[in-house]
């Protein structure tokens, strides 16, 4: 007696995408469990993939029990080696890459100081999870030992002080190649995957991320700010994690270390945080080659003592916000119309297309402010408008919000 294959519900599975589509709880329902945690791990192909799973679920649902029927008939057959094609072989560098940079991150974060081995084990086993994934997807399989011994090979130039971007892309693009030269085709039936896989894999990934969380929240929750005021001749120092258990947890409204007219200077961090942020930087004195993506320039090769990082942003973002809303519920003047946060974003959008430093004084900010938009008036004939033409309009959006707190 032959035994019909599992069939799979259209319907039921449109339920699971809505309700888990970024999760990939409809790639779950269909038993790929693999996929389903690359749905998870990107949010849903960063919101992509659901969108073309909304249109075409119908369709994969009926291609998954066509190709149910077909592999009835093909059981007990021996795994053939099969080629890869460029969509999967680009799908595991880019996952792979994306899975490295969380947990290396993460790792970077976490490590109470700089360790280059332990740090490059790290990324090789992310990068070996991310790849290997991607690569038992979708009726194949690779073998584990081969992709981890390309990523193992590959992380250890950590050693070599290269910075973490790089060193992510050099082990996740070995541990592809390599990987790849034991690809197999398997039976669409056979279940290797589990959802117990699914679970384990995305407990692991949720542990990275939570890491990551603690140790950006850790970094900027512990920089401590002075503030000096000329007005009450008195310098406050405090943390910002301080100011913000004072503020939400305490709910000490009447407080605040914050005054009109108040400078605020950010104590240097000390000599084991400078050693953690000096993992993100290339530190050979002999090559200093600068990049204009500014991606690579903040994370990749800025300089601890002359730039500065994602995490210093990410500090000043949170400090000008609480002393935005400080001062604007202090004052009368500004109620109704004062917005805390559209001034941050908008002061932070000023510092990046003047070029300034975060840590930059508002004061000095509307001075790089006045000498762009007068540059750009004057110059205006001979100008080339497509570089500058929203680093204009926005400084020139920004210049008068950025004002607007001296009136509270």
């Amino acid at each position: 007696m032959v035994t019909q294959p599992k069939q799979y519900d259209a319907l039921r599975a449109r339920v699971w995408l809505m309700v888990g589509g970024q999760m990939g709880l409809h790639h779950l329902y269909l038993d790929e469990p693999l996929e389903a945690f690359v749905y998870f791990a990107t949010a849903g192909l960063f919101l992509l993939g659901i969108f073309f799973d909304v249109f075409a679920i119908h369709t994969i649902v009926r291609r998954r029990n066509a190709l149910l029927r077909q592999s009835q008939d093909r059981e007990g057959l021996d795994e053939r080696l099969v080629s890869c094609s460029l969509k999967r072989f680009v799908a595991q560098f880019v996952f792979g890459y994306w899975i490295g940079l969380v947990y290396g991150l993460a790792a970077l974060f976490a490590l109470p100081e700089n360790r280059p081995t332990l740090l490059s084990l790290i990324i090789a086993a992310a990068v070996c999870k991310g790849v290997y994934v991607v690569g038992n997807a979708r009726r194949q399989r690779r073998n584990l030992f081969f992709i981890w011994a390309a990523a193992f090979s590959a992380s250890f130039v950590r050693i070599l002080e290269m910075c973490l971007l790089r060193t992510v892309l050099f082990a996740s693009l070995s541990a592809t190649l390599l990987g790849n030269r034991s690809a197999r085709a398997v039976p669409i039936g056979s279940r290797r995957f589990t959802c117990k896989t699914y679970l384990l894999l995305c407990t692991v990934y949720c542990t990275a991320l939570l890491a990551l969380a603690v140790g950006v929240s850790q970094r900027v929750f512990d920089r401590r700010i002075v503030v000096i005021s000329a007005t009450h001749h008195s310098r406050i120092s405090s943390s910002i994690g301080l100011i913000l258990y004072n503020r939400y947890v305490e709910s000490q409204l009447n407080k605040s270390i914050f005054s009109r007219g108040a400078r605020i200077e950010y104590v240097p961090v000390n000599q084991r945080r400078n050693q953690q942020t000096a993992a993100f930087n290339l530190n050979n004195a002999k090559k200093k080659e600068s990049s204009d993506s500014w991606w690579w320039r903040e994370l990749g090769s800025a300089s601890s003592e002359n730039e500065n990082t994602l995490v210093d942003y990410l500090t000043v973002l949170t400090a000008d916000y609480l002393r935005a809303e400080a001062l604007a519920r202090m004052s009368q003047r500004g109620e109704g119309k004062f917005e805390p946060a559209r001034w941050t974003a908008w002061r932070m959008l000023a510092i990046y297309a003047s070029g300034a430093s975060p840590y930059i004084s508002d004061s000095d900010l509307l001075m790089r402010c006045e000498t762009l938009l007068g540059d750009v008036e004057s110059s205006r004939v001979h100008f080339q408008p497509i570089r500058i033409e929203w680093k204009y309009f926005g400084v020139k959006k920004a210049y008068p919000i950025i004002r607007s707190i001296n009136e509270l």
